[in-house]
């Protein structure tokens, strides 16, 4: 057979099985190579790489392009029970995505980057931060020592009996707080069965959920029950206290907002 132009060979039938055999020089000897075996256990460097709505198979999942409901890109996990979640670069159902993570039936969108916008949207879920870590707001930083927002929290507390109730029968409390960065706001109730009051500047509780920063100003207000009456609330490590003294009744009402250390 004469030898022949790679251009005059005939053209080969498409796409190649991978048992088609290449020459190659392998340490100065020319071999035999398969197709299939070109890039095996190699990595493949590319600029791009175009996908068939077949698919790569892979083994847990596929990767695959343009034919799931507009997607780009598809992740699939293909296990048992294995859900089906999207990369897209546009979702019909979604103004102005840009780029998208939606589950397996298409139905419902959980994350999206507006393309003009930039907005983040989370639908479904929350936005979990590792501890210590939070929102930067360095971007439009002033004068102070941080602008990172690294904690908010709300929960209850029951506030303990202080020195500076005087209680008649059964002594109850209720509190709620709430924490935003070292910003702590308090509120709730002092009970008793028969009768409550207070001295002037006694302490109501010695129980705050956090202890006050050294040097810094609380303030608030505690109401008798039957709202006729009313002091100031101040805070001094986990104690609060009053201004002055509230008349008896069977509740007591405050709030107090103070900075934590």
């Amino acid at each position: 057979m004469a030898d022949l132009k790679i251009s005059a060979l005939t053209a080969s039938t498409t796409p190649l099985a991978g048992t088609e055999v290449l020459p190659i020089v392998q340490s100065s000897t020319t071999k035999q190579v398969s197709v299939a075996n070109l890039t095996a256990g190699r990595a493949v460097s590319a600029q791009s790489i175009t996908v068939n709505n077949t698919g790569l198979a892979a083994p847990v999942g596929n990767f695959q392009s343009g034919d799931q409901a507009g997607a780009r890109v598809a992740v699939i996990n293909s296990g048992a029970g294995g859900q089906t979640y999207h990369l897209v670069t546009g979702n019909p159902g979604v103004s102005n995505s840009g780029f998208a993570l939606f589950d397996s039936t298409n139905s419902a969108t959980r994350l999206y980057v507006g393309s003009s916008t930039g907005d983040l949207t989370l639908n479904t879920g929350n936005l979990v931060v590792s501890s210590g870590k939070g929102i930067d707001f360095s971007a439009t930083s002033g004068t102070g020592t941080s602008e990172l927002l690294a904690d908010y929290e709300e929960g209850t507390w029951t506030p303990t009996q202080g020195p500076g109730l005087v209680v008649v029968g059964t002594f109850s409390s209720t509190g709620t707080y709430t924490k935003v960065g070292r910003q702590v706001t308090v509120v709730g109730t002092l009970n008793a069965t028969t009768s409550i009051a207070t001295t002037a500047g006694g302490d109501l509780t010695t129980g705050l959920p956090f202890s006050t920063a050294s040097g810094t100003y609380a303030a608030g207000v505690a109401v008798n029950g039957a709202i006729t009456s009313d002091v100031g609330t101040l805070a001094s490590g986990t104690a609060m206290y009053s201004s002055g003294a509230l008349p008896s009744s069977t509740t007591i009402f405050f709030s107090l907002t103070y900075q934590a250390t």
